[in-house]
């Protein structure tokens, strides 16, 4: 029987496809495959000649828009019944080859073939990738088609189109010839049919029949439609019951082609009706397998299962046990095609039992494992159901009145994975398949539902069968692995690329820094759930290199995590990859397998002893230092290489920045030898607050090849000491007598000897030093010397403060261009030590505003005066140099009288002649101005540069006037 033909089966050509030479069916599927491609061929792309053309119009009412559809098969489609059935017929049959060794014997496996299906028109040698020797049958040999070697599959693909278009020519001739063969023959027969006298009055009926289903393969469908109802109304009494339904069944097929579900639904009906009749049970199964296609087809899923699992318990004549279980297999194929999993077990289930019915074992072992898929039993996988499907009602129906067919009741879905264990193993017992039966015991011993009585029973089974396993079977795992994670080394390696593309990789692996030789572990989680402790008698890990793995035992409690510690030793360089876990129970093997774990096993480390120590104390290590805010400490980091080869790089980070090292050191600890020993002095700052100081230390192997990293804290505590409160700048004046001016705050009128009110001063003045001024604060508990310099300066000014005092320091900076506070902290130094002990330190990063950097910006002005005698007067002639633009703006004379208690603005006892504002119009312009002193005294001179508003620079020394 054939159960896996639908309605699209009537519309095709079927031509078999027969492998030559023993081709392996991984090939003939390809070549399939290849000719499927080219399945459907239009008829007027056909070289047919004139008379073929008429006779196909004329006969089967075939036009050049219509279409051939090929269907190729590797395997029978049932047994022929031509002219009964079309749809079961071979009309042409092609052998296919690679490289055949024997053309004749080919031809002749192919004709034997040929006999054996009488009805075919057309059978052909397809040859691919010929010998050369082939060629000399391509004469001889009519029906040899060789495909020489192509370039490609594109022309490969090519190549067999064109074949197919010439040999559709051929079936479409044959077919019209094979019509008018029938036309002309007396009787039509069908298989089994031999008295001429019974059948020659139905010849008119089935002739018209042939027409109907020639048509049907051609596509006319209402052509064919037509014949069949002629046949129903005019030949009706000619015709027995079994042609009557295989006429209904076309006509139901023809309304599948429509969509009509109704009409094809009656059309079916009355089809199987005629079927039961006629005592044929095979045709009217076929018929209702396709007539259930259909119906899934249409989403009456349900509705198709229903009606096909009325045929497992039905008494139909001529069915015996072995179709039987043909029909309960296929069912369950269908039930799986359509997603019904549960149904699919069970009917595989029936299937296996009707084999068990007729002694084949076997097959019944075969297809209860296909069953226990769909009850969640495999032996990759074992697991209860979960409660996510919702069934609507119709298929809930359909399930009540599957229940007596369940051989047990119904107690819930985890009873009915112990009865299919039960059923395996009990034939795997009976077919002596000791292992299988061994599997299935221990798949049972596993199942949670299983009582604590019974589960002793299955492990005297499973300890008794065990000893005659031949070879180490995998079984199902007794614990579920949770995790499995390889314990990282404690220090941190890098393993140099030499040829990496990128600086930085942020996809690369961490390395797990394994080293050869040296014991490395993995820690495991797992967890069983019986209901008594497990005892694993062996353990370990499965892995891939060079590497011992120590085995283990455990036991483990129930249903509860369990930790296990697997020791590996790497026995060389490279790559070890973890694959799983192997455990041994009851004298049975179980593996695990994981997604594959790789690692790098480094050959070769270097090592280094590190400790910090007081310089002169050679024994003990300090973990902690107090230091004063400012300090500087001087201490040793002792650095000694206990491995067996020399260093190949060293470098080494403080964080935060807070210590400095010699580069000369450094570079010489680049190669330090081994077993050698090494004093690194290192100069600490302070933090600004407590904080754990971290030296890292990075090194390599003399290779280069594998670098380790080690980490020393320092423990530093921060206590106050002396603090920078206030830092400024000021400008710089010979004489204190500015601040007295600022206070007057005049401005000299062009027109008269008064004064009135200037809006501002900022005191820039064309001295080429500035005055930075520090106000310091001593918070310790020592008395301080403080000693301040400027770079490249021969004074050193030094200022002592007592503990909890403060004290002011004055030094003289150069004024730039562009001064910065960066200019200002690389020159000006200011450094500290206690009177009391030897704590020592710098005072750094200074702050200044905005507007006291203005004080240290180059003067762009300068002065310079000369004196002398203009008749009774004194002349006082004034050169400005200037790199700006001064024209517009105004030269101010302020002369002033200093004496022991003041400084007197324009005294009275000084006679002046000239205004003492004058306008710059040029840079090389002599400006002057005339004095008599007419009392006692110094007199002396301060020159201005600016408008009514403002004097924007002074001089920064004051000229005497002589007498």
């Amino acid at each position: 029987m054939n159960f896996d033909q639908d309605h699209t089966d009537f519309r095709s050509i079927h031509v078999m496809l027969l492998g030559i030479e023993q081709l392996p069916e991984e090939r003939l599927n390809f070549y399939k495959n290849l000719l499927s491609q080219n399945s459907i061929v239009n008829i007027s792309s056909l070289n047919l000649s004139k008379e073929t053309v008429d006779n196909l119009n004329s006969q089967l009412l075939i036009t050049p828009e219509d279409e051939i559809h090929l269907k190729f098969h590797t395997s029978e489609i049932g047994n022929s019944s031509f002219p009964l059935q079309t749809h079961k017929t071979f009309f042409a049959i092609y052998g296919i080859g690679e490289g055949v060794e024997n053309i004749l014997s080919a031809y002749q496996l192919l004709e034997e073939t040929v006999k054996m299906h009488p009805q075919t028109i057309l059978w052909k040698l397809f040859c691919f990738e010929p010998k050369l020797e082939d060629n000399i049958y391509e004469e001889k040999a009519q029906n040899l088609i060789l495909f020489h070697p192509n370039i490609s599959m594109e022309k490969l693909y090519m190549n067999v189109g064109i074949v197919l278009h010439d040999l559709s020519s051929m079936i479409l001739s044959g077919l019209v010839s094979l019509l008018t063969d029938y036309a002309s023959k007396d009787c039509i027969f069908a298989p089994g049919e031999n008295d001429a006298s019974k059948v020659r009055r139905k010849k008119k009926a089935r002739f018209t029949k042939l027409q109907g289903d020639i048509f049907f393969l051609f596509g006319s469908l209402d052509c064919a439609l037509k014949k069949y109802d002629e046949i129903l109304d005019k030949h009706k009494g000619q015709i027995d019951l079994v042609w009557m339904a295989a006429i209904l069944e076309s006509q139901a097929c023809i309304y599948c082609y429509y969509n009509n579900y109704e009409s094809a639904s009656a059309k079916f009906t009355d089809a199987e009706t005629n079927y039961l009749k006629a005592r044929n049970g095979k045709l009217y199964i076929e018929c209702q397998f396709r007539f259930a296609r259909f119906m899934i087809n249409c989403q009456k899923k349900v509705k198709a299962v229903k009606k096909l699992a009325r045929l497992v318990d039905s008494n139909i004549e001529g069915i015996d046990q072995t179709d039987r279980m043909l029909i309960s297999k296929n069912l369950g194929i269908l039930c799986k095609e359509i997603g019904f999993e549960r149904k699919a077990g069970f009917f595989m289930r029936l299937a296996a039992s009707c084999c068990v019915d007729i002694s084949r074992f076997n097959e019944a072992h075969e297809l209860l494992k296909v069953a226990a898929e769909s009850y969640q039993l495999t032996e990759e996988k074992f697991s209860p159901s979960e409660k996510t499907r919702e069934f609507d009602r119709d298929l809930y129906i359909v399930r009540e009145n599957l229940k007596p067919w369940m051989r047990g009741d119904y107690t819930g879905w985890k009873n009915l994975q112990k009865i299919m264990l039960e059923h395996l193993k009990a034939i795997a017992k009976k077919i002596g398949d000791s292992s299988s039966s061994v599997k299935y015991t221990w798949n049972l011993l596993l199942h949670s539902i299983m009582e604590t009585d019974f589960q002793d029973q299955l492990r005297i089974e499973i300890e008794q069968d065990a000893v005659h396993l031949h070879s180490n079977i995998n079984f199902r795992s007794p614990v579920q692995l949770l995790s499995l994670v390889p314990v990282e080394n404690k220090l941190e390696v890098a393993i140099h690329e030499t040829d990496a593309v990128f600086l930085h990789n942020p996809w690369h692996q961490k390395k797990l820094n394994w080293i050869k030789n040296s014991v490395h572990s993995v820690i495991a989680v797992i967890q069983h759930k019986l209901s008594s402790s497990l005892h694993i008698e062996q353990t370990k890990l499965i892995v891939e290199g060079e590497a011992e793995c120590l085995p283990t035992e455990k036991k483990v409690a129930p249903k509860t995590k369990e930790s296990i510690e697997y020791y590996v030793v790497p026995k060389c360089h490279g790559k070890l990859i973890i694959k799983g876990i192997h455990f041994q129970t009851m004298g049975l093997h179980s593996y695990i397998y994981v997604t594959p774990i790789e690692l790098d096993i480094m050959q070769s480390l270097p090592e280094l002893e590190i400790k910090l120590r007081v310089p002169g104390n050679t024994l003990d290590q300090i973990p902690t230092v107090v230091m004063l805010t400012s300090e500087q400490l001087k201490v040793d980091l002792v650095i000694k290489n206990i491995s067996y080869e020399a260093l190949g790089k060293f470098s080494i980070d403080c964080t935060p920045d807070v210590a400095i090292f010699d580069n000369s050191h450094i570079e010489f600890l680049q190669t330090l030898k081994e077993n050698s020993e090494f004093v690194l002095p290192v100069i600490l700052s302070t933090c600004e607050k407590n904080a754990d100081v971290k030296f890292s230390v990075n090194y390599s192997n003399s290779e280069g090849k594998i670098s380790l990293n080690t980490i020393l804290v320092l423990k530093m505590i921060v206590n106050e000491g002396v603090e920078i409160k206030e830092s400024t700048l000021e400008p710089v004046f010979e004489y204190p007598w500015h601040k007295t001016l600022r206070d007057i705050n005049p401005s000299m009128s062009e027109k008269c000897h008064t004064f009135t009110k200037r809006f501002e001063d900022q005191g820039f003045n064309d001295c080429p030093f500035c005055k930075v001024r520090f106000c310091l604060e001593n918070k310790s508990k020592d008395e301080l010397l403080i000693r301040g310099y400027v770079k490249d300066g021969n004074e050193i000014k030094e200022i002592k403060i007592l503990p909890q005092k403060t004290a002011i320091m004055e030094l003289f900076v150069s004024r730039v261009p562009n001064p910065t506070e960066n200019y200002l902290n690389e020159n000006i130094f200011l450094e500290w030590c206690s009177l009391v002990n030897s704590r020592r330190g710098d005072l750094k990063n200074f702050k200044f505003t905005e507007e006291d950097l203005l004080f240290a910006k180059e003067s762009k002005t300068s002065f310079s005066m000369t004196i002398e005698s203009e008749g009774a007067f004194q002349c006082a002639n004034v050169t400005i140099h200037s790199s700006d633009m001064l024209k517009g703006l105004n030269l101010y004379f302020y002369p002033l009288r200093i004496t022991q208690d003041s400084i007197k603005l324009i005294p009275h006892d000084l006679l002046l002649s000239g205004c003492l504002s004058l306008t710059i119009y040029d840079q090389n312009t002599l400006h002057k101005l005339k004095y008599l002193p007419t009392g006692h005294g110094e007199f002396y001179l301060v020159l201005g540069i600016g408008n009514k508003n403002c004097v924007q620079c002074w001089s920064h020394r004051l000229w005497k006037l002589i007498r």
